[in-house]
């Protein structure tokens, strides 16, 4: 009997042992797979919480820093993922952190971004760019920086410039939320109008929420600029005002969608208003793709004479898909695009037929290293409601492309 008792005695003990003298191997297992729960649900900012908890009185798991440091970069937080990361190779060497730790010092230095670019329109505008960004992180999930950007405009007529210097700062204060805002000048002048240059300021914010967990999602922007696309725009001094709003929601296996686009363009001796509803819904296909479908509509207050598109009204019935997908390593590629049919209807006329719309949108990013990221956006429009607010006529076709090249200092 007492030998019994002893086998027991001693079994119990090396069971604790085995778990631990506190229970911490248990106790692991529970807190890495709650922590590593809230990461794959896409609540960052609880996982980072989590990991950290976790840290506090076992700062010895290496695992743990490395899973942590990730979750600081999704967060935007590169200096706190240099920390974490650090502190995961001082215990014990990994290669996949290495290259993570490469990555967050990248995204923590200052920057260096020329950009070339350039645009073409149906109605034979082109446009030239070229210019420079440069930033620097003063405090994690920051950053400020400066641009600087020369425009040479033509339409076989008459040419046009644009010069414009803006201060800009971005802000992550949480991983779901996103801030942005810039302010300037732009220097404009075009060979159509006899009178000088004009230096006008130029506005622009933004705001991204993402309710963690893959909720609802809201982007705000306001922006106030001359519209420098083209000489006779510049010869009229348009300006636009705008404001706009787009909200997902999600209802069971489908986001509901709902954008408006509210704002003024003016010309000096008129101003006129435009409004944009738009409304569909969009299917998710895996982590960063969907198919979608949406209705469109644009009108205007007033016709116009100041050298862009004023219809009565505008339609656009569309299907479309959005992806982000990385092809090989080191190479992401976001990808928008639809296609449908449009209608239009001038003042004092009923509306129009379907024709043939099409929007593209699309990035390339290629990481020569961490911290050299060569970027190709190519955009282009066969639409009256295309995003840069001046098209010239229901047909009108416009193209744009831009190469960058991000350099880490």
């Amino acid at each position: 009997m007492r030998v019994g008792i002893l086998v027991l005695a001693l079994l119990t003990l090396g069971g604790r042992r085995a778990a631990g003298q506190d229970g911490s191997v248990v106790g692991r297992d529970s807190a890495m797979a709650h922590a590593r729960s809230l990461a794959g649900a896409h609540r960052t900012d609880q996982a980072r919480a989590a990991y950290m908890d976790w840290l506090a009185s076992h700062p010895r798991d290496a695992a743990a820093w490395r899973d942590l440091g990730r979750e600081e970069l999704r967060a935007g937080r590169p200096q706190a993922a240099e920390r974490a990361l650090n502190q995961a190779l001082a215990l014990e060497d990994e290669p996949n952190a290495r290259e993570r730790l490469l990555v967050a010092r990248a995204l923590a230095a200052p920057a260096v971004e020329p950009v070339f670019g350039g645009s073409r329109d149906s109605d034979g505008n082109t446009i030239t760019r070229t210019g420079i960004r440069a930033d620097v992180a003063p405090a994690d999930g920051a950053r400020v920086g400066i641009a600087a950007e020369h425009n040479t405009l033509a339409d076989g007529l008459d040419t046009g410039r644009e010069t414009a210097i803006s201060l800009s700062g971005r802000w992550r204060p949480l991983a779901a939320l996103n801030l942005d805002a810039s302010a300037g000048v732009q220097q404009i002048e075009s060979s159509s109008r006899p009178l000088p240059s004009a230096t006008l300021p130029s506005a622009d914010f933004r705001l991204r929420y993402q309710t963690p967990g893959n909720g609802p999602r809201l982007d705000l922007r306001g922006r106030h600029d001359a519209l420098a696309l083209s000489p006779a725009l510049i010869a009229n001094r348009v300006r636009r005002s705008e404001i706009s709003a787009k909200l997902d929601l999600p209802v069971g296996p489908l986001w509901l969608r709902g954008m408006t686009r509210l704002g003024a363009l003016d010309a000096g001796l008129e101003t006129n208003y435009r409004r944009l509803f738009a409304g569909g819904i969009a299917v998710p296909l895996s982590v960063g793709t969907e198919l979608s479908g949406q209705f469109q509509q644009l009108s205007y207050s007033a016709p116009t004479t100041a050298g862009y598109f004023a219809p009565r009204r505008a339609q656009v019935v569309e299907a479309g898909t959005y992806a982000e997908v990385e092809p090989l390593a080191g190479w992401s590629l976001a990808l928008d695009v639809g296609g449908g049919m449009q209608r239009t209807a001038q003042f004092g006329f009923p509306m129009g037929s379907w024709s043939g719309s099409f929007r593209l949108w699309t990035v390339s990013s290629v990481a020569l290293q961490p911290g050299r990221d060569l970027v190709l956006e190519v955009e282009a429009y066969d639409a009256p409601l295309a995003a840069v607010a001046a098209t010239t006529s229901a047909s009108w076709r416009w193209a744009s492309a831009s190469v960058s090249l991000r350099w880490a200092l």
